[in-house]
């Protein structure tokens, strides 16, 4: 995992896309840590149609989920936007 966070540092921005709006549960634990280890680089964050991580259908927390500076979704805006809780993440929608 430490390779994987040392090699991302170098990148100008990191593209999440690990889970689709399907994600149901918590976050395994690899995939937690890997989320934490990108969360603590401070870069910028883009990620597709919803942070990984959160619950598309009433953006509950899966364990753990990408501060997203950014979000680019696809077709259509995301209900879930429009929920205060996932006002915890960095992001501006």
């Amino acid at each position: 995992m430490n390779n994987i966070l040392m090699e991302l540092c170098s990148y100008a921005v990191i593209v999440d896309a690990l889970f689709g709006t399907g994600l149901s549960g918590d976050v395994r634990e690899l995939f937690k840590m890997l989320i934490d280890g990108v969360n603590n680089l401070n870069g910028p964050i883009v990620s597709v149609d919803i942070p990984s991580g959160l619950d598309y259908n009433d953006g509950n927390i899966l364990g753990t989920a990408m501060k997203a500076t950014k979000t680019v979704t696809f077709a259509a805006g995301k209900r879930v936007f429009l929920l205060e809780m996932v006002r915890c993440t960095r992001e501006r929608f």
